[in-house]
C-alpha cells in the first residue's frame, strides 16, 4: 500500500514540474531535449511497471521517505516563482541564447541566487531520489544532471558576462550560484550543503 502511494506521489510530482514548465518550454524543442525527456520516461516507465531496479531497492522507513516530499514542495514552488520571473527570458542550458532585448533579471528569486530554477531542479530530485528509495535510479537521475550542470552553468554565466558585461560581474559577486551564502556561515554543514558550497 505505501509503495503505491509513494509512486502516486512521484508520478504526481513529475506532472506538476511538466505542467509548470510547459508554459515556458513549448517552444524550445530540439532533439537533445526529446532524448534526455525519452530517457528520463524510460527509466520512470521500468520503475513504475517493472521490477527490473528491484536490485537496488533501499529499505528507508516511511516516515524518512516523506521527508522525500517535504523536500520536492519547495522545490516546485520555488521553480514555479523562478519561471514566473523569469518569464520570456528563459532558455535551456542546452539550447542557451540572448533573447532580443534581454534584461538581467536581479529581482525576486534571482536577488540572491543567480540559478533558482537549478537550485529548484536539485531539490525536486533529491525528494524524489528518498522518495523512491532506490540508489541505481538515483544515480541514472542525478549523473546526467550534474554533468549538464558542470558542462552548462559555466557556458550560461559566460553568455551573461558577454551580454551584460559589469553588470552581471558585479551580480556575481553578491550572489550565489543555487542557494543563499547564508550556507557558507552555517555551523553545521552536512556532505550535501558541503558540496553546494563547493560549486558555488
Amino acid at each position: 500500500m505505501s509503495e503505491t502511494l509513494f509512486r502516486t506521489i512521484v508520478v504526481a510530482c513529475i506532472i506538476l514540474v511538466l505542467l509548470i514548465r510547459l508554459p515556458y518550454t513549448k517552444k524550445e524543442i530540439d532533439n537533445s531535449r526529446i532524448y534526455f525527456k525519452i530517457f528520463f520516461l524510460i527509466i520512470l516507465f521500468i520503475y513504475l511497471f517493472t521490477d527490473w531496479f528491484h536490485f537496488a531497492l533501499i529499505d528507508l522507513p516511511f516516515l524518512f521517505r516523506l521527508i522525500g516530499v517535504i523536500i520536492v514542495i519547495p522545490g516546485l514552488l520555488l521553480l514555479k516563482e523562478s519561471h514566473k520571473t523569469l518569464g520570456k527570458y528563459w532558455s535551456s542550458l542546452i539550447n542557451l541564447k540572448i533573447h532580443k532585448n534581454h534584461k538581467l533579471i536581479t529581482s525576486g528569486v534571482y536577488e540572491k541566487i543567480r540559478h533558482p530554477i537549478y537550485s529548484s531542479q536539485l531539490l525536486i530530485f533529491l525528494g524524489l531520489a528518498i522518495i523512491i528509495s532506490n540508489w541505481f535510479i538515483t544515480l541514472l537521475i542525478f549523473v546526467p544532471l550534474i554533468l549538464v550542470f558542470i558542462y552548462g552553468i559555466p557556458r550560461e554565466e559566460k553568455l551573461m558576462i558577454n551580454k551584460f558585461g559589469k553588470s552581471y560581474k558585479i551580480y556575481m559577486k553578491r550572489t550565489s550560484r543555487f542557494f543563499p551564502k547564508i550556507l557558507k556561515t552555517t555551523t553545521f554543514k552536512s556532505p550535501f550543503i558541503s558540496l553546494l558550497i563547493i560549486a558555488e
